[in-house]
């Protein structure tokens, strides 16, 4: 949804991909193909209880599936003053963006924060 730092710049492209390391199931999302990737592990508890695939990482980050084609990364804030410290919509449809906004997606975001 919104562009993010790349190598070139800002930029909307990511590479996301699903990997399995020694039977651990991982998402890694990198800026570029050569680009060192976050990686997430996927949480199979909380996974269950939401009714979505649900990944983190160690840094407090979330990526969450919206749908088939989508996921929202967020990072909870650990300010009480605000709920995320960071959030964004990934998708490979674009059309889906004309619909979302931010507020959506973070309202999409707190269902899970009520689980954590």
């Amino acid at each position: 949804m919104e562009p993010e730092r790349g190598t070139s710049g800002p930029s909307k492209d990511k590479v996301i991909q699903l990997v399995e390391n020694n039977g651990m199931l991982m998402l890694a999302v990198a800026a570029c193909e050569k680009c060192f990737p976050a990686l997430y592990t996927y949480k199979s508890d909380l996974s269950k209880q939401f009714g979505k695939s649900v990944f983190n990482n160690s840094m407090g980050f979330y990526a969450v599936s919206y749908d088939g084609n989508s996921f929202v990364v967020f990072l909870p804030s650990l300010s009480a003053e605000k709920d995320f410290e960071f959030s964004n919509f990934y998708s490979k449809e674009t059309s889906k963006l004309k619909f979302l906004t931010k507020k959506k997606v973070e309202e999409y975001a707190t269902k899970l924060l009520d689980l954590l």
